[in-house]
């Protein structure tokens, strides 16, 4: 459970466990999440989507956008 849920339910946390890496990074992708406006969300998600199209090879984005947009 994110330090985030957390506080939003009043959980006392009891020090039991380390907070690794992991943990870290999720909740401050949550945090940047519910802090973000719109339009920061979308400009972040086409960043994300451009990059995944980037490692893509040759043949695989003929594929992708055959797929999509046929024979145009």
């Amino acid at each position: 459970m994110s330090r985030i849920k957390e506080n939003l339910i009043g959980y006392e946390h009891d020090g039991w466990c380390e907070v690794d890496r992991c943990v870290m990074i999720d909740e401050l992708t949550e945090y940047d999440m519910m802090n973000m406006n719109l339009l920061q969300a979308r400009e972040e998600l086409k960043e994300a989507i451009h990059n995944r199209y980037q490692q893509y090879t040759n043949q695989e984005i003929e594929k992708e956008y055959r797929g999509v947009f046929g024979n145009e």
